[in-house]
C-alpha cells in the first residue's frame, strides 16, 4: 500500500556496454542530493547458479531458523561491494512471462532467475525503498538475448517523499536517455506517458505534493478504522501507520 513507481529496462549490447551504461547514470546521479549512490557491481554466472540452488532449498525450507541459514549463505555469495540488499537485488534480477489469455486475462506465470547481472544501487533518503537499476541476462526460450529489468520503488514512506519522488524520476529519466527504459507506471500519476517524462514544473511538483497529501489521509483512515476494531475486542490501540512518521511532505527546493 502507498504510492510506488515501477519501470523496465532493456538493452542490446555487449558485457562492457551494459555496465557502461550504468556507470554513465551512476555519474549524473553523483550530482543529486541521494543518501547512497551505489557503485555498479556485477554478478557472474557462476555465482547466480549457486544463489538459484541456494533460493530452491530456502524456498522448500519450512523451518524459518533454517532458511535464515540460506538466507545467510546467499547474502555471503552476492556480497560484491553492492551498497544494496544483494538477497533483494537478486529477487528482483529476475524475468516474468504470462502466457495470455483471450486478450483479458493472463495465466501460467514463468519466472526466470538471472544468469548474469549488473546493479546500480541507488537510495533516495530514510524511509524510502532501494532503486535498483538492474540489467540481466537470463536463458529465456524464444526471446532475443538482451539485457533485461525491471523494479520499483514506494516513495511514500520517505521522510520527504515528494523530493524522493523526483529523485528516482530523475534516476529513471536517465534511464530514458540512454534508451533503455522501456516501462513507466507511477503511481502518482507524476509520469504519466513514456515517451513524454515531467519537466518537473512548479504545477506538476504541486500535483503530486497534493498526490502524497490524499495518499496519506486515505491510509490514516485506514488505520484509524484498524485501531477502532482493535478497541472492540479489548486488543488495545498499539498500532502505528509507517506514513505517521513521515514528517515533511512539502515541495522541495529546485534539485
Amino acid at each position: 500500500m502507498g504510492i510506488t513507481i515501477h519501470w523496465d529496462l532493456e538493452f542490446d549490447g555487449t558485457h562492457d556496454e551494459a555496465r557502461a551504461v550504468l556507470e554513465r547514470i551512476r555519474g549524473k546521479m553523483m550530482d543529486l542530493p541521494f543518501e547512497e549512490c551505489g557503485e555498479v557491481a556485477y554478478v557472474d554466472p557462476e555465482t547466480c547458479g549457486k544463489v538459484e540452488k541456494l533460493m530452491k532449498k530456502r524456498q522448500a525450507e519450512n523451518d524459518r531458523d533454517k532458511a535464515k541459514v540460506f538466507e545467510k549463505q546467499i547474502q555471503k555469495l552476492l556480497d560484491g561491494g553492492a551498497d544494496a540488499d544483494p538477497f533483494w537485488a537478486f529477487i528482483q534480477a529476475d524475468f516474468g512471462i504470462f502466457d495470455k489469455n483471450d486478450g483479458q486475462a493472463y495465466h501460467g506465470y514463468h519466472r526466470f532467475e538471472p544468469n548474469e547481472y549488473f546493479l546500480l544501487p541507488l537510495w533516495a533518503m530514510e524511509g524510502c525503498e532501494a532503486t535498483n537499476l538492474i540489467l540481466a541476462k537470463h536463458k529465456i526460450p524464444n526471446l532475443p538475448d538482451k539485457w533485461r529489468g525491471k523494479g520499483f520503488t514506494k516513495t511514500v514512506y520517505s521522510k520527504n517523499p515528494v523530493l524522493a519522488h523526483i529523485l528516482v524520476v530523475k534516476a529513471l529519466k536517465a534511464c530514458l536517455g540512454e534508451n533503455i527504459l522501456t516501462r513507466i507506471s507511477d503511481e502518482a500519476d507524476y509520469w504519466m506517458d513514456l515517451d513524454n517524462p515531467p519537466e518537473e514544473t512548479e504545477e506538476q511538483i504541486q500535483a503530486l505534493a497534493a498526490e502524497f497529501t490524499a495518499d496519506r489521509k486515505m491510509m490514516n483512515s485506514h488505520v484509524a478504522s484498524l485501531k477502532m476494531a482493535l478497541d472492540k475486542i479489548n486488543a488495545g490501540g498499539g498500532v502505528e501507520a509507517a506514513i505517521d512518521r513521515v514528517d515533511n511532505l512539502s515541495v522541495p527546493p529546485e534539485i
